[in-house]
């Protein structure tokens, strides 16, 4: 489904009263990757490594330095205006912050029906009908339609936010770090509901984490980022059991595991 050759992003660092630019962040550096369609294909580094960039390059949120992207084995630098504003319909995001990424100031109803008003027609009872049914398969109740951002849990922020991806019927979904923010008992239930809507939906992701015990719960392939490149590339039985670089290795031995011998007072 998605084929990424060669992909560069640099952002130039620019100093002095002039604003010179006297270097570059090499934030994604000539990365090549494919996710089959069904699968979920896990991007993982340490913070600052670029696979946020990354995911956000693919969306066509930022334009790309160079390399091609392909979707469905169309460039999606080829598309004329109409054809790309059309492939956003098929390609959604799931963000990390439940808190900033929903508007505070609209209804649960406006958040997740705004790309439904961009991208069709639809009347206000077809609207209705397939909120409450987004709502559905996300474990809200329909009422919760009604009400603000700010009267949920963060749990059930990122309910909402993948109701608003999932709305569009899309194809395939970026998950950039969708429960890095939660307590961890709330990321297990979230979690389990990605693994269900893709079952359901006949879903491809994209998941976006630092943290490797997420990885091997959600992914069948995991590609790992250092420094805006991909140091290693395989499916999770190659990374977690013969892993192969330093990089690597230092990442899992930074999975904490449960002391045996503690005990609750």
């Amino acid at each position: 489904m998605i084929e990424v050759k060669g992909l560069r992003k640099y952002f130039p660092v620019k100093k002095g009263v002039f604003q010179r630019t006297t270097g570059f962040v090499k934030a994604v550096d000539d990365i090549s990757f494919s996710i089959s369609r069904g699968e979920t294909f896990g991007l993982v580094g340490e913070s600052g490594c670029g696979k946020t960039t990354a995911g956000r390059l693919l969306l066509k949120l930022l334009p790309s330095d160079r390399g091609s992207i392909f979707f469905e084995g169309r460039d999606t630098d080829t598309l004329n205006k109409k054809e790309a504003f059309a492939l956003r319909k098929d390609m959604q995001v799931i963000f990390q912050d439940p808190f900033s990424s929903l508007n505070p100031r609209m209804r649960v109803r406006e958040i997740i029906s705004e790309g439904l008003l961009l991208h069709g027609k639809c009347s206000a009872a077809e609207i209705d009908k397939k909120c409450d049914e987004a709502l559905e398969m996300v474990k809200l109740r329909g009422e919760y339609k009604y009400r603000y951002p700010h009267q949920f849990s963060g749990g059930e922020r990122q309910r909402v936010g993948i109701a608003r991806a999932i709305i569009l019927e899309p194809k395939f979904i970026v998950c950039d770090e969708p429960v890095s923010s939660l307590d961890v008992s709330i990321q297990a239930k979230i979690l389990k509901l990605l693994k269900e809507l893709k079952t359901r939906l006949g879903l491809t992701y994209l998941f976006i984490t630092h943290d490797l015990s997420v990885v091997a719960n959600m992914c069948e392939r995991v590609a790992v980022m250092f420094n805006g490149k991909i140091v290693e590339e395989g499916s999770i039985k190659d990374i977690y059991v013969n892993p192969k670089g330093a990089y690597t290795k230092k990442l899992l031995k930074s999975i904490p595991i449960p002391d045996p011998h503690f005990h609750r007072i």
